[in-house]
């Protein structure tokens, strides 16, 4: 049997503004009254939090979705900041696998420090790539690092539209903004 929305809101509450799910603890005895505290822990290989319900693990991201909208989706369900344990509701979006992936902070093994941009030695250029259902839809070669960030920048907003993500998440870029 599969969790129901109805079942979901009888075990949990969900704060869509703040996106958290709490439980009810305690009851008892007299001298521990029932009372609400969050539900869940991250997982530490994904930073995902999951949540148990009825014995089975659940994603607090595919359990907001499925409190507000009554279904858990085939689709995947993409954190338009990247923050991964921000569960907000108005932070989560239906997406496709390759969606959810154009929507990925830039690669830590990334030496350019450009999504998408890396140095061609036998041309000794910046070379931009972009792709987009598993085919190359940007291909550019470019003197200098400045010239290969702005054409990115543009093409990825032209192919990628409301999932492009220029390598740095919005809850970091905030975060290095409050450290300046």
């Amino acid at each position: 049997m599969s969790l129901t929305q109805d079942r979901l809101k009888k075990l949990l509450r969900y704060s869509p503004v703040v996106g958290v799910f709490e439980k009810l603890i305690g009851g008892d005895r007299k001298s521990r009254p029932r009372r609400w505290v969050l539900a869940g822990g991250v997982r530490r290989d994904t930073g995902y939090i999951m949540i148990s319900v009825d014995g089975k693990s659940y994603a607090a991201h595919r359990l907001a979705w499925l409190y507000m909208y009554g279904v858990l989706p085939q689709e995947e369900i993409d954190h338009i900041d990247g923050d991964r344990s921000n569960n907000a509701i108005n932070n989560l979006r239906l997406a496709t696998r390759c969606e959810n992936m154009w929507n990925t902070a830039c690669h830590k093994r990334n030496r350019s420090g450009i999504k998408g941009v890396s140095w061609d030695k036998a041309r000794r250029m910046w070379v931009g790539r972009i792709k987009a259902e598993g085919k190359v839809a940007f291909n550019a070669y470019f003197k200098t690092l400045e010239e290969a960030e702005a054409a990115m920048t543009e093409a990825r907003a032209r192919i990628h539209e409301e999932f492009a993500n220029n390598g740095i998440h919005g809850y970091v870029a905030e975060e290095l903004l409050d450290a300046g």
